[in-house]
């Protein structure tokens, strides 16, 4: 499993508390988390802007997960422009899931395979962890 984290994906799991934070840690172990420079510069630009504090928290989320390069036009449908290198980024890596909780940028596609990468919400990805067995 190769899980791309989209930009909000990562700005969540920094903020106090997360338990987006744990579930992003039990996918390193379960397999191999994903993100690019866009995605990790969108989510330190909010960080920054919203809670400073918390962007060291960034830094430690993402080690030990692989940066990708950054990729745009590989999707093929209509998304907003800020969001279509995030689905390229994830398709270009290989990626088995692009996780996101952007429900009003990838609500439409929540569930949908585009090229090779299912988009799932947190709790979406967890289910199919559970049912796979890979949550014990």
């Amino acid at each position: 499993m190769r899980v791309y984290l989209d930009a909000n994906t990562l700005f969540s799991a920094c903020l106090p508390n997360s338990r987006l934070a744990v579930f992003v840690r039990l996918l390193k172990h379960k397999g191999e988390c994903l993100y690019s420079n866009y995605a990790l510069n969108e989510a330190a630009k909010n960080l920054g802007r919203k809670f400073p504090v918390q962007l060291p928290e960034l830094a430690g989320l993402t080690s030990g997960m692989s940066e990708v390069p950054d990729h745009a036009g590989l999707s093929g449908v209509e998304i907003r422009a800020k969001d279509e290198p995030i689905i390229s980024a994830a398709i270009a890596a290989g990626a088995t899931h692009l996780l996101t909780g952007d429900k009003r940028d990838f609500g439409p596609f929540f569930g949908k395979t585009i090229q090779g990468v299912k988009i799932v919400t947190a709790a979406m990805l967890a289910s199919e962890l559970d049912e796979a067995g890979l949550l014990d």
